[in-house]
């Protein structure tokens, strides 16, 4: 009993000293661009999305600061009237990305954020 808790313990630790820190790049259909993750804290990042459409020039750009809870953050604006919500969920060298930002006025047209984008290249917090 006592190693299955110090194994438990451990692997706890493990998952929560994960750093999501990155450059994260995608190129899908029509959308091609990057997200910057910069982990602040076990519960808390910070991240910048650039993304662009390159058949006519829309962009799609956020930055905003998002909640982590195990290798997912959420990000839920704090303006009422845009009410956007980005989730990250982070695997092993990507980070997927979902919400109603497209649909909320934050991109222009045939430009989003949602999608898989690859880590580029790791960063460590600071």
């Amino acid at each position: 009993m006592k190693k299955i808790l110090l194994v438990s313990m451990g692997f706890c630790a493990a998952l929560m000293a994960k750093d999501f820190s990155g450059d994260y790049r995608m190129k899908d259909g029509l959308t091609n661009g990057s997200i910057e993750i910069k982990q602040l804290s076990a519960d808390k990042l910070t991240f910048s999305v650039d993304n662009i459409n390159p058949k006519n020039a829309h962009l799609c750009q956020i930055d905003g600061e998002a909640v982590i809870n195990g290798n997912t953050a959420e990000f839920r604006d704090k303006d009422a009237d845009m009410g956007g919500i980005m989730i990250m969920k982070f695997g092993n060298g990507f980070v997927e990305i979902s919400g109603n930002i497209e649909s909320k006025g934050y991109c222009g047209s045939g430009v989003g954020v949602s999608g898989k984008y690859k880590l580029r290249s790791p960063k460590k917090a600071r």
